[in-house]
């Protein structure tokens, strides 16, 4: 029998409290922080827009480079400039500043009243959540002043880390043999930890909706003006009308150059579709109207070009509070 507290009872309490062998190792903790220096080329047609910012990491191991291993997810770096590294007491600190192009695919249901969240995605691109576990440095990260984004407004800004998930293991491809460092693999999923950086645009005000809108909504209201001419000078009626049509022509043309290719319906497509909407009408109104006074019934002509000229314009200004408002 075992006497309790004997030398062989306290070599099986040691190895009981032992660590087993091939443990895994706890992931590496790196804190990352952002400072963005300016936003430029904002380009909705090609989904992109351009950043200038800082970044640094803080981590302990010795082993470890995070500030050479991190990628920039959403887009591509096209510069990487004064970079640091550095030993303050058991911290490894290292920073870097980058230009880059981000890829953006906006959301343009509401163009132009648009809002907007630019992210800048950060994800080490050898370690999964095993290796590396980011921590967003919430307390220094930040935007500098003098950031301007033309044509929106910045309504604020905010760093978090998130866990993505890629469907298949990304392996890790052996030093010098030129490929990148995540590679498809075989295995099942695998979460990588992602640093996300996000600055929320607004447009401030209708400015930019009435620079674009005002020439197609002066050209739709003066083309109802046609049902206060009288009927025999047909061609003045005829020509505004031709007129709307192709100033409504000439307005989806220079908005879907600014626009990627798309298949949903914007608000300034829905604007477009109700500007041809009250043309039609127009037209459609102005050869009625012609009907009546050629059939010789000139006073019902002129009650339904007085109808038609004073319920129209409100109709069709009724018509954008709605599509606005829906939008």
């Amino acid at each position: 029998m075992i006497r309790s507290g004997g030398p062989l009872a306290v070599s099986l309490l040691l190895l009981a409290t032992m660590p087993a062998a091939g443990a895994a190792k706890p992931p590496e903790t790196v804190v990352v922080g952002t400072y963005l220096n300016q936003i430029f080329s904002v380009d909705l047609k090609n989904n992109s827009f351009n950043v200038d910012f800082y970044v640094w990491m803080r981590w302990t191991d010795d082993s470890l480079n995070p500030l050479d291993t991190m990628q920039l997810v959403n887009g591509r770096i096209s510069g990487k400039t004064a970079v640091a590294k550095k030993k303050v007491g058991g911290m490894n600190v290292a920073s870097a500043r980058i230009v880059a192009t981000i890829t953006k695919f906006w959301v343009l249901d509401r163009f132009p009243l648009d809002n907007h969240e630019l992210t800048i995605e950060l994800e080490d691109g050898g370690h999964d959540i095993s290796g590396i576990v980011y921590l967003a440095d919430t307390s220094n990260a930040g935007t500098s002043e003098a950031v301007e984004v033309p044509g929106w407004q910045i309504s604020s800004t905010k760093a978090q880390v998130a866990q993505h998930l890629y469907k298949i293991r990304l392996q890790e491809q052996p030093a010098g043999e030129g490929a990148a460092a995540n590679q498809p693999g075989g295995g099942g999923p695998t979460k990588f930890s992602r640093y996300i950086y996000s600055t929320f645009v607004v447009r401030p005000g209708y400015g930019r909706f009435i620079k674009i809108f005002l020439g197609l909504f002066v050209a739709i209201l003066i083309s109802h003006l046609s049902f206060f001419i009288r009927p025999k000078d047909l061609g003045p009626r005829v020509t505004m009308a031709v007129g709307a049509i192709f100033a409504v022509a000439a307005s989806s043309f220079s908005i879907n150059s600014m626009l990627p290719e798309s298949a949903t319906l914007t608000m300034a497509d829905r604007l477009i579709m109700a500007a041809l909407s009250c043309v039609a009408l127009g037209v459609l109104g102005t050869i009625f109207s012609l009907r009546l006074f050629y059939a010789t019934k000139e006073k019902e002509s002129a009650r339904f070009d007085k109808l038609c000229g004073r319920f129209l314009p409100i109709f069709y200004v009724t018509l954008i509070g709605a599509v606005v408002a829906l939008a």
